[in-house]
């Protein structure tokens, strides 16, 4: 009580030594620091529903915070409605943990949610919310985690739309074959470069469309080499080279390039 709430970190690993009984008096007690220091050892301690969604419902943010970031990693699912209502009607930070909360709850409704969110007018939210698209890794979400892709690696979103699309497996490979044979270069260059990482020989013909529109693109030519395993780099006419190699190998086996 004296420190405040600063200290209310450095003191949660000491609220995990303390009895259930303790622990609920604490999550009761009149002061937010101390409810706060509660909350997270109830959550993760198998805290009875009713004190946790009492958390969930406290009027201080400095209670209902550490509450939701750990069920991030214990998940509730009789919090679950509270958690809606918190994501879609919560302020800054409060919305983007609820949202992180509710997605190892999984579901229809959380990756609705999650697109939803994806929508609003705010890039944090907007961030949170591609991650909890790609720890879900639903398939109907290919088309969309593409078309995050395709706006480049300067976008604050791309590298989870990528990420959501490596853990898609299969499904995100086939998207990036649809995205490296579209007729725009930029999704073009983005699905053929996720090809080329991935090591499919899906990658090479858009990547020898790229390096015929641009000879320069040095990014374009090193994962074209290292697809291949033949060092174009150093080429005097590196795309002359690229071209030559491509009508000597089979197109269907990356494997059986090197």
């Amino acid at each position: 009580e004296r420190f405040g709430a600063p200290v209310v970190p450095a003191l949660r690993p000491l609220a995990h030594a303390l009895s259930p009984a303790t622990l609920a008096d604490l999550g009761r007690d009149a002061r937010p620091e101390a409810r706060a220091l509660a909350a997270e050892a109830l959550v993760e301690g198998s805290g009875p529903d009713g004190e946790i969604l009492a958390l969930l419902l406290d009027p201080s943010p400095l209670v209902v915070e550490p509450t939701l970031s750990a069920m991030g990693t214990h998940p509730r699912e009789a919090a679950r409605v509270r958690l809606f209502a918190l994501a879609r009607s919560g302020h800054g930070e409060l919305r983007r943990a609820a949202l992180r909360a509710l997605v190892p709850l999984g579901g229809k409704d959380v990756l609705d949610l999650a697109q939803e969110s994806l929508g609003e007018n705010d890039e944090e939210l907007s961030r949170t919310a591609v991650w909890a698209l790609a720890e879900l890794a639903d398939p109907r979400c290919a088309t969309l985690l593409g078309s995050l892709l395709t706006r480049g690696s300067a976008s604050p979103l791309y590298a989870e739309a990528r990420r959501g699309l490596q853990r898609l497996g299969e499904v995100g490979i086939l998207e990036c074959v649809r995205l490296a044979r579209a007729n725009g270069a930029r999704a073009q260059r983005e699905g053929a470069l996720f090809l080329a990482e991935a090591g499919r020989a899906e990658a090479a013909p858009a990547l020898l469309s790229l390096l015929a529109e641009a000879p320069g693109d040095a990014r374009v030519l090193f994962e074209l080499s290292v697809l291949a395993g033949q060092d174009f780099q150093h080429e005097e006419h590196p795309e002359t080279a690229a071209f030559e190699w491509w009508d000597l190998v089979v197109h269907e086996d990356a494997l059986a390039w090197f």
